[in-house]
């Protein structure tokens, strides 16, 4: 009987397609999304960050990976000393009445937002940040951030930076700036940094800075913060060594029988 083997040129397209297997299990394009849309925000305002970080977590689809919960970094509370807000026509913060959501009407999750002051440093001092951190076994690419934005003043032109921390270093991956429209919580306006995609195995926390703002409480807004990226699975060398093994050992089989 005679037993077949695979040519070596098969042979090195087989362990080029297992590779690539074990590489690229887990693509995505999503890793975080704060949309800042629960709880029911019941309350009349929020004054403590924490608490109101905790009620709004990312709402991300990606399975191999952890997105931190919002910190924050020098910024207080803005306008009606609420680090939220969707009402703007003098009602009650969190109580639903005719003028509700008219500040985010226009970004991806129609309602409430994030609301914050003390963006008139003028150097990237104050920011809000997120960790994120690859399940183990995995490498995450990232690609971009995108946000909405706008601040309580009209003709107020401010600076949004982002950066990243590696837990030694500090590399700024981007910076947009706005200027808000004639009137006075004008909605929120799209904007994107598309950086030069880095991967990484470890936590990265991401920092967004609002600064130089020439009003006097430095007040904006932000929803929908979305980060973009590529999420996968290393395979640990043992395992690509072991493929390599077999497939020598293969080669050499072929070799002996000829």
């Amino acid at each position: 009987m005679t037993i077949k083997t695979p040519s070596e040129a098969s042979l090195a397209r087989r362990l080029a397609a297992v590779s690539i297997a074990l590489v690229c299990t887990a693509p995505g394009a999503v890793i975080s999304n704060f949309t800042f849309t629960g709880p029911p925000w019941t309350a009349a305002k929020e004054a403590d960050f924490a608490t109101f970080a905790a009620n709004a977590p990312s709402a991300d689809t990606d399975t191999f990976s952890t997105t931190s919960t919002l910190s924050n970094s020098g910024f207080t509370s803005g306008g009606y000393a609420s680090f939220y807000i969707r009402d703007i026509d003098g009602g009650t913060v969190g109580v639903a009445d005719a003028g509700d959501f008219a500040i985010f009407s226009t970004s991806a999750t129609a309602g409430v937002g994030m609301n914050i002051a003390g963006a008139n440093q003028t150097i990237p001092t104050n920011y809000i940040a997120f960790s994120v951190t690859p399940d183990s076994g995995y490498q995450i690419t990232f690609e971009s951030l995108s946000f909405y934005t706008d601040c309580n003043f009209a003709n107020e032109e401010y600076n949004v930076q982002l950066a990243a921390w590696d837990g030694s270093s500090l590399t700024v991956l981007g910076d947009v700036s706005h200027t808000s429209g004639a009137s006075t919580n004008e909605p929120v306006v799209f904007k994107s940094i598309d950086f030069s995609d880095f991967s990484s195995t470890g936590a990265i926390e991401f920092r967004l800075y609002g600064y130089d703002m020439s009003a006097s409480n430095g007040g904006i807004r932000f929803d929908d913060i979305v980060l973009n990226g590529q999420t996968v699975a290393v395979p640990e060398p043992a395992s690509l060594l072991l493929l390599g093994l077999g497939t020598f050992g293969l080669m050499r089989r072929r070799r002996s029988a000829s």
